[in-house]
């Protein structure tokens, strides 16, 4: 795209400023994975030879000429030798407008695009030109929804964080159901401040002050005074159920996940937890029943700071682990429990486990039923350390969950052909889902390789994988267990004379 002659874009522009381009380029096709979308990609040299690459995907049937479409992305840079991308943000809030535009080999393609960065790791060409790292708009945003409760006990509430380095006077905002109304938006109370880097919980009453409850199938936003929308969150019926919230996952930066433990005010919990993190346990184990606990944190932990119990609500049946039972950043540690040892308990086939710190906040905690973890299976997070608990047929104590295929789904319906449906999340931070296919069982290969080629990980290597619909976890991992580097990576996947692939980005 930079030597053809033949793609370019004219302007760039990152919190208002012109950065300095030696060079520049666009490509756009259709998604090799998603016959149904459309990827332009925005390429930049600069002087110092660094690739700025803007990456934005849209629907394939909105390329046309006079049309206008909202886009998501990431922003990445490459400095040389062009091997692992410093990821700089996704793309978000964002419009590609086409002046020009079509989807036959050839065509041209005339517009603009622009739209919010989130999050980013701070290093790489133009971060520093980001307001701050947690996402809010240079042109509008300074304030972040960040979490709410549509079915809220007893009442509906939505949580604001002030990504500025200075005081917000609420006063100056409008808050609204509806993302297209101007008549339905109201004004904060006067005398509502809301400080740097603060989590504020606002609870909203239809009698109250904001004139409105959130429904189960609705939207919020927040405008300044003159009509800039500054934050939208549009969500369904079932994502934001009683005793649930609707979180940004990663916090502040991600899009909105429904949360099963809501945490107004504070952080949202994500992939990496502040504490420890019950990653897997098997409640048949052989010869003990076993947990294993995942240190979340950048420091070792002493494990005698905190209690379990196989009781949610009893307090009096909580135990502290034994003294000098230390587990290091990064470790995955099994803990066998047996009734007539430490632990004073064994875990039954319909049962409960929680963890707390000795002050009683809950950490991490599991809820199952009878024939979740049967003998010679366990409950595990899929995805590891971030997913809801799963029946696992193998279990992995002391290393990370990975599901090699889940159960067959519709079972009555068999395909017809090898299908690829991609990998979701992607991007992705610890671990992604590869889907696929099968007409009838065969032998399959799927291997990861990183952007020179080079074989990473290899996630099936030949062995029979019975027909029906299958997904398999790469726990971003090499062969040798150890976590990989942030990058792009590719995975390739065979049956028979069949092979499909994709790309992926791992953002740490």
């Amino acid at each position: 795209p930079l030597s053809e002659g033949q793609s370019r874009y004219d302007t760039y522009e990152l919190s208002g400023k012109t950065p300095n381009i030696a060079s520049s380029g666009v490509t756009a096709g259709v998604e090799e994975d998603d016959p149904q979308s459309a990827n332009i990609n925005f390429y930049a040299l600069t002087p110092e030879d660094n690739l700025d690459i803007l990456i934005i995907s849209l629907p394939l049937t909105m390329v046309r000429s006079g049309a206008g479409a909202s886009i998501e992305g990431l922003h990445l840079t490459l400095a040389p030798p062009y091997i692992f991308p410093a990821f700089n943000g996704f793309v978000g809030k964002g419009r590609v407008i086409f002046n020009e535009a079509g989807t036959q080999p050839g065509s041209t393609l005339r517009g603009r695009a622009y739209g919010t960065l989130y999050g980013g790791d701070g290093t790489g060409y133009g971060s520093n030109e980001i307001e701050n790292g947690y996402g809010a708009s240079a042109a509008a945003g300074e304030l972040i929804i960040n979490e709410l409760a549509a079915k809220g006990d007893p009442l509906d509430w939505v949580e604001l964080y002030n990504a500025t380095n200075r005081e917000i006077d609420l006063a100056e905002y409008m808050i609204a159901d509806d993302l297209n109304d101007e008549s339905k938006r109201v004004a904060f109370p006067e005398d509502l401040v809301i400080q740097p880097d603060q989590y504020l919980q606002i609870e909203l009453d239809k009698k109250g002050w904001a004139g409105f409850a959130l429904g189960s199938d609705e939207e919020l936003g927040i405008w300044t005074r003159d009509g800039t929308l500054v934050d939208q969150v549009d969500w369904e019926d079932g994502q934001s159920p009683e005793s649930y919230s609707l979180a940004r996952i990663p916090n502040l930066s991600g899009p909105f996940q429904t949360v099963e433990n809501p945490t107004p005010g504070v952080a949202n919990a994500s992939v990496i937890a502040e504490w420890l993190i019950i990653n897997e346990l098997a409640a048949k184990g052989e010869p003990l029943d076993w947990v294993e606990l995942y240190n979340a944190t950048n420091r070792e932990i002493d494990l005698a700071e905190y209690v379990i119990a196989d009781d949610l609500n009893d307090e009096s049946k909580r135990v502290a682990f034994p003294e000098d039972l230390i587990i290091q950043p990064g470790q995955y540690l099994q803990i066998e429990l047996d009734k007539k040892g430490w632990a004073g308990f064994a875990l039954g086939s319909d049962e409960e486990f929680g963890i707390w710190t000795r002050d009683g906040t809950l950490v991490d905690q599991v809820d199952w039923e009878d024939g979740q973890s049967p003998e010679d299976y366990s409950l595990a997070r899929i995805p590891n350390l971030s997913g809801p608990f799963q029946t696992v047929e193998d279990p992995t104590p002391g290393a990370a969950n990975a599901l090699r295929t889940a159960v067959v789904e519709e079972e009555n319906i068999a395909p017809t052909s090898f299908h690829l449906y991609g990998n979701w999340p992607n991007p992705f931070n610890a671990a992604t889902v590869i889907r696929f296919e099968l007409p009838q069982p065969q032998p399959l290969y799927l291997t990861i390789y990183d952007v020179l080629g080079r074989p990473v990980r290899k996630l099936h290597a030949g062995e029979v994988i019975s027909a029906g619909v299958h997904q398999t976890v790469w726990n971003s991992r090499d062969e040798q267990n150890k976590p990989v580097a942030s990058g792009i990576y590719i995975y390739r996947i065979r049956s028979n004379d069949t092979v499909h692939g994709g790309r992926m980005a791992l953002i740490r």
